[in-house]
C-alpha cells in the first residue's frame, strides 16, 4: 500500500491549536501520518473514522488526567505531500508519491 493523498487536519485542544496529518493509500484506507503515531491504532475505511479513532484517543489522555482539556478537529484540507514532509523534516514521513 502507498500513500496517494494527505490531508491536514486542525487539533484544538482548549486554546491550543496544532496540525495532525493523515493520508489515504492506494487500497482506499486511512490513518494518522505522523507526530501522533502513538494514537493509531489501525488503518480506516474512511477518513472520518480515522479522525474520530484519533480525536476519541487524545481526549481520552485528557480525561485520564482529568485536565479539564476538550478537543475538537478541524475540517480536512488535502495538502501536498511537501507540505506533510516539511511539517516534520527530521521525521520520516512517509513515502512520496
Amino acid at each position: 500500500m502507498a500513500a496517494i493523498k494527505w490531508f491536514r487536519v486542525q487539533v484544538f485542544e482548549n486554546d491550543q491549536v496544532t496540525d495532525a496529518y493523515f493520508y489515504e493509500t492506494d487500497a482506499g484506507l486511512f490513518d494518522i501520518q505522523f507526530g501522533w503515531a502513538n494514537f493509531t491504532g489501525k488503518m480506516h475505511d474512511s477518513l472520518k473514522g480515522a479522525m474520530d479513532d484519533f480525536r476519541d484517543h487524545v481526549q481520552a489522555e485528557h480525561d485520564a488526567k482529568a485536565d479539564g482539556v476538550q478537543v475538537s478537529l478541524g475540517n480536512p484540507v488535502e495538502v501536498p505531500y511537501d507540505e506533510v514532509r516539511k511539517a516534520s523534516p527530521s521525521k520520516n514521513a512517509g513515502s512520496s508519491p
